[in-house]
């Protein structure tokens, strides 16, 4: 019976390997390595992947071609995929992957290997596939393992940007909290644009137009969800604490975990209000 999560890292040794294995193995993952798309094909057919981390550049090929290989592999539907390349991030296409700088620090790199595997969790959940999968005997920790900010981490490695479609702004928000991000949080929605300011993970101020406060988050949710082509950009501070002109915005004062909470059932409150 597996009892750890697993991943595959397909990714050259000098490109960094080393700094991603030590961080994953430290919080309790289980790794495969591959230098070659090729080889880690192979590798696939015979392990239960959780989430591959790939390199922009392997030995035989580059890290998108490798991705366009596997992605419509209906064994590897529910594994999610990191592509680390040059470009800024975004999805990939398909609900459990995303493309993130190269340049992104470990921490970072390990936390959305936990984010993916969250959120495909809880979309078995909704599903009823945890169920299934127990009967397969296979055993999961409750939550995947994620590094907890470091002093000596580059904050500034969290910038990223990319569109909603697939990651849900409620994935994101979840993902920035848990990794004790600070910095602002931008969504263009149509022709508006809303902000979030969290500090060490906490929200601390949102707007949309003219108002401002936690009533105006859950309209951000509810305008991200029924507005196309929404895309967002984080912006990470220099510091995990707010700079002084940020710190006279506060209008949010609630605990986070519980403000997330009651925007996910007045989302529920909302889809079911449509439907009826």
């Amino acid at each position: 019976m597996r009892t750890l999560y697993k991943v595959m890292l397909v990714m050259t040794p000098s490109s960094g390997r080393t700094r991603l294995e030590n961080a994953l193995l430290e919080v309790g993952y289980a790794l495969e390595l591959a230098d070659e798309g090729l080889f880690a094909l192979t590798e696939l057919e015979r392990s239960q992947i959780d989430v591959i981390v790939c390199g922009d550049a392997l030995e035989d090929m580059s890290g998108f071609e490798f991705f366009e290989m596997l992605k419509d592999d209906g064994q590897l539907e529910g594994t999610g995929f990191v592509l680390l390349s040059g470009v800024s991030a975004q999805m990939l296409g398909r609900g459990f992957d995303i493309q993130i700088p190269e340049s992104s620090g470990a921490e970072d790199v390990v936390n959305f290997v936990a984010g993916l595997i969250a959120k495909r969790t809880r979309s078995q959940t909704r599903a009823g596939g945890v169920a299934s999968s127990l009967e397969k005997g296979v055993e999961r920790p409750t939550e995947p393992p994620r590094l907890t900010s470091r002093k000596d981490s580059n904050p500034r490695a969290s910038e990223f940007g990319g569109t909603l479609e697939h990651f849900s702004l409620f994935d994101l928000l979840m993902l920035l909290t848990q990794t004790g991000k600070t910095g602002q949080l931008t969504i263009r929605l149509g022709s508006e644009e809303a902000r979030m300011v969290l500090e060490e993970g906490r929200l601390y101020h949102a707007q949309f137009l003219e108002q401002s406060g936690e009533a105006v988050v859950t309209r951000i949710f509810i305008e991200a969800e029924r507005t196309a082509g929404s895309t967002f950009s984080f912006d990470a501070f220099e510091t995990q604490r707010l700079p002084p002109e940020y710190q006279k915005l506060q209008s949010i004062h609630s605990p986070t975990d519980q403000l997330l909470l009651n925007v996910a059932i007045a989302l529920d409150q909302h889809k079911e209000g449509k439907r009826g």
